[in-house]
């Protein structure tokens, strides 16, 4: 339960989340989440493999002679 909310930077201001009625909050419940459960699973199976390639990457440092074209 979340209460009222005064802020000190506007007196006499109050605000109470309870009265808030926006669509954006309503979560529906009865939607299939499995695809968006699955389009979660690729996209973290996707960063897993980013990091790994990104670890085994060796770097090195290279000359400035190596930029210059001869």
């Amino acid at each position: 339960m979340i209460s009222t909310l005064a802020m000190k930077t506007l007196p006499n201001y109050t605000f109470d989340p309870a009265t808030v009625d926006s669509p954006l909050l309503h979560i529906d419940e009865s939607e299939d989440n499995d695809e968006e459960q699955q389009q979660i699973e690729i996209q973290a199976k996707l960063a897993e493999d980013q990091v790994k390639k990104l670890s085994q990457q060796t770097n090195k440092q290279l000359k400035l002679t190596h930029f210059w074209k001869k």
